[in-house]
């Protein structure tokens, strides 16, 4: 009977690991031999990321009865850097492409390349003969070694590494998705989500920030419960609201939780049409006339009939194992309950076996070495057999010989200084790198959160009523206190103390900071703009005073239950003035406090 040889394919998402045995049999056929899903216990970081993965790799090997060793994984696309770009035709050397590529992708990636994995891949042109298009993945150096060392600890052997998104859609291609026409992938997952474009040899694809993570936080917000419980809560009563007769009003709790779903999908909707102009504009791409979803947050009741309403196209959910054979010992029921999570662990089982249209591989370097080193062992061991073979020879005919006998052991001992000195010069190499990383340190955290102010922008823009206009925003760079305690305590200083965005005020006394004071973390922001209040009708009961505000009192109040924002500190409006020129023109400046301050590099 032929050898069959079998690997491990894992999916390392934000929240779960996904994980399949695939059997590859001499006439090429591809089956499954099992599968399992892991969720993880306590939320990934850079310190627990290869002890919570090491054991959760054992439980899936334990628990599903895994034998295969080679292993191929995905990473996460939130974790990786893809950028499509388009460079001038080059000759097709290897080499001078590569080298364009290195030169883009530095003018690109926000970090060190020295610090990173990166890997290319030409794909089909929009633009004629031109030009070229080009993608490339770049992911940290330290998020792969993790991974693949928490493998080797078990035994495992990594021989390719790839991103999700480039996995999902090598499973969708393999399974004719996108053949004849332009189509798009929507993977939800648990941070965010992958929009894919397949567009017959085409690809494109965008990371949004907006996933079943965000609903859990505006859940846990509304009901002002844990993370944890409102996780469950959502599972339990999750379903995307369709409005109008699709309204339910049994349960309060799930009307809530749908209408906190619909607010998340529709935001994420207003992403797709935006990847959409993007996609159409700069890559020359077709209109999709199709949306496949996927992903653990995909399932929620209504998902697909809420993007078909929304998108105005036919949805449905992506089947990837289409072209894979089932082995005997597959619980079928159980594998079609979780087919939608499994896109980028089919997209990986391919690889191995199957000419993918997309193949990046992130593998350390250290391991390649490793790898190459291994293909070549046999015959380095005959060599060396060889070598001690002929040295032998030379000392049985010397062996009597005292002279050749001190030669041999003076060269010996000058060999043993030059690997003493070797050594010395590696371990001044890993001196000087850990240095380095001690270095960079500070910059690599930065860079993990250079989301937060487009973020806020973001958020202050989307809670800003239709009759507010916004002038100016600017950081507050002292720790922002509760208003009236600050009050009570004789602390609180007058608004423009912090800023004045009119002039109107003078500054806070006192010299102004040197270079030591510079600030290192922004703690909030005032807004400041104007707004018209609309004059009320004749007979009416409502009076407009000087203290009325109720465009800027509504503006302010959405910002102070943003999530973004402390929840209770109510810094609240620190200036609003009647124009005396303009009717029902009113000017103001609010004042918001992050949840989570923003570092400044000194």
């Amino acid at each position: 009977m032929a050898y069959a040889e079998r690997i491990l394919a894992l999916d390392i998402g934000a929240a779960s690991i996904k994980a399949a045995e695939f059997e590859y049999s001499a006439r090429g056929d591809i089956t499954l031999v099992g599968f399992g899903i892991k969720d993880y216990t306590e939320e990934l970081t850079d310190a627990n990321r290869t002890v919570v993965l090491e054991g959760l790799v054992r439980e899936l090997i334990r628990d599903c009865g895994f034998t295969a060793r080679k292993t191929v994984v995905s990473l996460s696309g939130q974790s990786a850097f893809i950028r499509f770009v388009k460079l001038p035709p080059v000759s097709d050397e290897e080499k001078r492409v590569r080298q364009i590529v290195e030169f883009e992708a530095r003018q690109n990636v926000p970090f060190p390349m020295e610090e990173v994995i990166w890997d290319y891949q030409l794909i089909a042109s929009s633009g004629g003969a031109d030009e070229m298009d080009v993608m490339f993945v770049v992911i940290k150096n330290e998020s792969v070694e993790q991974v693949t060392r928490a493998l080797q600890v078990l035994g495992l052997d990594p021989v390719q590494v790839d991103v999700a998104p480039v996995a999902c859609y090598n499973a969708a291609r393999a399974n004719r998705v996108g053949d004849d026409e332009c189509v798009m992938i929507l993977n939800i997952g648990a941070r965010s989500s992958n929009l894919l474009f397949v567009d017959r040899n085409r690809f494109f694809a965008r990371t949004i920030p907006i996933a079943g993570h965000t609903v859990t936080q505006q859940v846990a917000k509304e009901f002002n419960i844990s993370l944890d419980e409102a996780e469950e809560m959502k599972r339990h009563h999750g379903f995307v609201g369709l409005g109008g007769a699709y309204e339910i009003t049994e349960s309060e709790v799930a009307t809530t939780i749908s209408k906190i779903v619909r607010n998340v999908m529709t935001r994420l909707h207003g992403e797709i049409n935006r990847s959409i102009s993007v996609y159409r504009a700069q890559q020359k791409g077709n209109r999709p006339v199709r949306m496949y979803l996927s992903g653990g947050s995909s399932t929620m009741a209504y998902t697909d009939r809420f993007f078909k309403e929304a998108c105005d196209m036919e949805v449905s959910y992506l089947n990837p194992f289409q072209i894979i054979s089932m082995g005997p010992a597959v619980d079928l029921k159980a594998l079609e309950a979780h087919a939608h999570v499994f896109g980028e662990v089919v997209g990986l089982g391919l690889r191995h076996r199957v000419q993918c249209p997309v193949e990046i591989n992130l593998l350390p370097e250290a391991i390649r070495q490793a790898q190459t080193f291994r293909s070549k062992k046999p015959y380095l061991l005959g060599a060396a057999a060889a070598l001690v073979g002929i040295a032998a020879l030379g000392l049985f005919a010397e062996v009597n010989t005292g002279e050749r006998y001190d030669t041999v052991l003076a060269n010996n001992k000058a060999r043993d200084g030059k690997l003493q000195e070797e050594k010395r010069g590696i371990e001044a190499e890993l001196s000087a790198q850990q240095a380095a990383r001690a270095r960079y340190g500070l910059i690599i955290r930065l860079l993990e959160q250079r989301n937060q102010i487009p973020a806020v922008l973001s958020e202050i823009q989307g809670l800003k009523p239709a009759d507010v206009w916004i002038t100016g925003i600017r950081p507050i760079y002292e720790e922002l206190k509760d208003a009236a305690q600050a009050a009570r305590s004789g602390s609180a200083p007058p608004p423009s103390a912090v800023f004045s965005p009119f002039g109107s005020a003078a500054a806070a006394p006192g010299p102004k900071p040197g270079p030591s004071a510079a600030p290192t973390k922004i703690y909030g922001f005032e807004i400041a703009g104007h707004s018209v209040t609309v004059k009320p009708q004749p007979g009416s009961d409502v009076v407009l005073d000087a203290s009325n505000k109720f465009p800027v009192q509504t503006f302010e109040t959405r910002l102070r239950v943003s999530p973004l924002f402390e929840k209770g500190v109510k810094t609240g409006i620190s200036l609003f003035q009647r124009s005396m020129t303009v009717k029902n023109l009113d000017t103001f400046a609010i004042q918001v406090k992050l949840q989570k301050p923003i570092e400044i590099p000194r």
